[in-house]
């Protein structure tokens, strides 16, 4: 490597002042820089070659151009530090792209300088530079042809691979003699050879046998610089005009609330937003701030909660009462430091429909990383609670959950997805909503460009709520997580009509789901996390909803009623137990029905209730014990996702799904003959004739089909016009006699027959167990009995 003289304009620029630490940066137009408190026993240089750019904190030296490509310019500022600032002791280089975020970094020159007289960053993926040119050439960082000429050179001197790589975004010197060697090294190559000066340091450094101190954390992640790409954002001169509100949860701590209004009111360059301020039983101090800060801001509006509520309930009450485009969820210790940082998350919403949620880096008060986005992990069929913070980034990305301690969504989703969950109590909320905005299918985004400062404490309260959040989140996506779509692929939103099938298709594509009151029962104590703690009434939506209503009734050892009951004011009936019905205050109503899809039986009972009982303001929570793959809203609380199709015991015998299944008529239209009527003559033409119905549904039947002899034929349609039975068509079993019946034994295999060729028929109930064992095995399709509710 043979050295050559620097051109002549070199000393034009060549910078001498007094001994001591400088701190320069090269900077290009494309670039932006930001730095906060700069230091007065510091010398701030940027070597450029942009002739108009200007600085206050910036000493500005214009370097003409010197080679054709502007990158190489760039990195003989970077590599001859040694000669471009003479007279200095030490410098610290940073590229244009870096930004230092806040900390005092003086003290890193003794830290950083205390075993080797330079200091970089190691490389946050590979520790080779053979890995490194291969990555270069398929990132098209240079032209292969001259990385490979490079690269051929290293193996001709027997350089070892894996022999260590660093990250030169910021870099650390001593102007030394041995510094100025290998300086000058480094130059060569990145002259002769590739731009990308990595490629050249850890060869300079083996072959000089000058070592380096590495820094800790790397170039993107580092508790003093953050570098971003070399992508140009012009903040100053975007505009949105979408309009939003902060939403902010206070319970006292009124130093850190002091400081997090302040800054959002002072550092947010954002036109269009209202700052809602969620007062939860805070003390008298807080109280008077809030009402100072009210007038004198008209940006700021307060809501005062009597008690202290949840995180979920304070902040869906506050949404509700909002009307702009985006809500962004913000805690109240959180301090901004950056102006453009609500424009560029609302940007990141705004520029791609896909985004549902967006949130910043959050940095601890010493700016060390507390969340850079949240990895939700499966254990079995549900999701591992407690999730892991990521503290690792490089470009901003798709997450699988952010904190909702600064979270930016869009206001109609909020809305689709019910909120926040208002089972949990400080804890795992923000993770359950995020999984909720995924299985919409919408992305969650973590913009890298964005920080704001999290003065929470680095170790958490841990206690038993802690751990009864955890187990709602697990409970509540047990056989549900595994569905979602992964959060770093490319996802598309589901349109709604691609969800609505034809109930037809699922009959036929799809397995029965069925639960018996046993299975209910079963569900409700094995599910009793997700049920609300705190209920004082329960009400039942009839029919179905009154039988898990009773059962949950039972388990909180509350008041139960009917819908129409509640409504019409009626005192419960309490019976001999102890009620919890005696609360003051707002009254906890839960409204229970057995299960959800589509959300009418819901929307129907919402607008039959009223907001008072018996004289008590009431609050109301909406539970349905078996949600569905359309239903996705906790407006609505589920316990467990049954998909569709699905029957119960308790209304199978009463249920749409008449209009493609089988029905029996003895036993399951009508009662049995008793052996005396079962005479095959007279006595059982009257029995036809005034048989006591049973189970008749309100819808039409597809089939029904019978063993009763055809010879009954009229009778048997007589008494199925007289009870208002609807059906498409009655098949009977043709054979002269009740003798010929039972020696063929005909009962079961005519009926399987006769479902076997309804392809359009996907249930059959039987009133007798062994026939509807002997139908389910012939035929193969689901067959529930009516004499034991089983499905076979």
């Amino acid at each position: 490597m043979a050295e050559r003289p620097l051109p002549d304009v070199v000393r034009h620029v060549v910078h001498r002042r007094r001994r001591g630490p400088t701190y320069l940066v090269r900077r290009r137009s494309v670039y932006f820089f930001q730095i906060r408190l700069p230091r007065p026993d510091v010398d701030y240089i940027c070597f450029t070659d942009h002739e108009y750019l200007t600085s206050s904190t910036f000493e500005i030296i214009h370097v003409p151009p010197i080679y054709p490509n502007s990158t190489r310019n760039a990195r003989m500022v970077k590599t001859l530090s040694h000669i471009f600032l003479q007279g200095y002791e030490a410098s610290l280089w940073i590229d244009g792209s870096t930004k230092i975020r806040g900390n005092d970094f003086k003290h890193l020159f003794e830290e950083a300088l205390t075993e080797h007289a330079i200091a970089v960053h190691s490389h946050f993926q590979r520790a080779c530079i053979y890995d490194e040119a291969r990555e270069c050439i398929a990132q098209k960082k240079d032209r292969s042809e001259v990385i490979e000429r490079q690269i051929r050179f290293y193996r001709d001197q027997r350089y070892p691979e894996g022999a260590g790589l660093v990250e030169t975004a910021q870099v650390f010197r001593r102007h030394t003699e041995e510094i100025a060697r290998f300086n000058e090294a480094w130059w060569s190559l990145v002259r002769d050879y590739s731009v990308r000066d990595q490629l050249s340091f850890n060869f300079v450094s083996w072959q000089l046998d000058v070592k380096y101190q590495r820094l800790q954390g790397c170039q993107w992640l580092d508790p003093y610089f953050k570098n971003h790409f070399h992508v140009k954002r012009d903040w100053a001169t975007l505009k949105c005009i979408s309009s939003v509100s902060i939403i902010m949860l206070v319970r006292d701590s009124l130093d850190v609330t002091k400081k997090s209004i302040s800054s959002i009111l002072k550092e947010t360059r954002y036109d269009n937003f209202q700052l809602i301020v969620v007062d939860n039983a805070s003390g008298d101090e807080t109280k008077r701030y809030l009402a100072s800060v009210v007038s004198s801001d008209p940006r700021v509006r307060v809501m005062t909660n009597k008690e202290n509520e949840s995180f979920s309930r304070a902040n869906n009450d506050a949404a509700k009462t909002c009307d702009s485009t985006f809500f962004l969820f913000i805690n109240n210790d959180v301090e901004i430091i950056d102006k453009n940082w609500l424009l560029i998350l609302v940007s990141s919403l705004e520029n791609d429909s896909l985004i549902g949620a967006a949130g910043p880096i959050l940095l601890y008060g010493d700016y060390t990383v507390q969340s850079a986005g949240i990895e939700v992990t499966a254990i079995g069929d549900t999701v591992q609670a407690p999730a892991k913070e990521n503290k690792k980034y490089t470009h901003s990305y798709f997450a699988d959950a952010i904190t909702g301690a600064c979270l930016l969504v869009r206001a109609d989703l909020h809305r689709a997805v019910g909120g926040f969950d208002e089972r949990f109590f400080y804890g795992q909320e923000d993770i359950d909503y995020c999984l909720k905005l995924r299985e919409l299918g919408f992305k969650l985004k973590v913009i890298v460009d964005c920080e704001v400062i999290h003065h929470e404490s680095k170790t958490r309260a841990f206690n038993f709520t802690t751990l009864r959040n955890r187990e709602v989140l697990r409970l509540k996506w047990r056989g549900r997580f595994a569905s979602l779509p992964p959060s770093k692929s490319p996802v598309s939103r589901v349109p709604k009509a691609h969800l609505v099938r034809s109930y037809a298709d699922l009959l036929r594509e799809r397995k029965i789901s069925y639960r018996s009151l046993q299975d209910l029962s079963v569900d409700l104590r094995r599910l009793v996390a997700l049920i609300p703690e705190k209920v004082d009434l329960v009400v039942g939506v009839p029919r179905s909803g009154m039988v898990p209503a009773i059962l949950i009734g039972q388990m909180k050892n509350c008041a139960v009623i009917s819908l129409d009951e509640f409504v019409a004011g009626i005192e419960p009936v309490r019976g001999d137990r102890p009620q919890n019905f005696v609360n003051k205050g707002c009254l906890e109503v839960l409204v229970v029905d057995d299960s959800i899809n589509n959300g009418n039986a819901y929307r129907r009972a919402r607008q039959m209730l009223k907001s008072e009982y018996r004289g008590r303001a009431c609050r109301f929570t909406f539970l349905a014990v078996y949600g569905s793959d359309l239903w996705r809203n906790d407006d609505v609380l589920t316990l467990v996702s049954l998909p569709i199709p699905r029957l119960f015991q308790w209304n199978y015998t009463n249920h749409g799904i008449a209009g493609h299944a089988c029905y029996d008529l003895d036993g399951v239209l009508c009662v049995d003959p008793t052996d005396e009527e079962n005479d095959d003559g007279k006595l059982y033409r009257q029995f036809i004739l005034n048989a006591q119905p049973l189970y008749i549904p309100k819808y039409r039947i597809k089939a029904i089909v019978t063993s009763r002899l055809e010879k009954y034929r009229k009778e048997t349609e007589a008494w199925l016009e007289a009870n208002d039975v609807k059906y498409e068509k009655l098949y009977m079993l043709d054979l002269p006699s009740k003798e010929d019946r039972m020696r063929s034994k005909a009962h079961g295999s005519f009926k399987s027959e006769v479902y076997k060729s309804l392809s359009s028929t996907y249930l059959f109930l039987e009133s007798n167990d062994s026939q509807a064992q002997e139908i389910a095995k012939k035929v193969g399709k689901p067959v529930i009995c009516t004499e034991n509710d089983k499905l076979y």
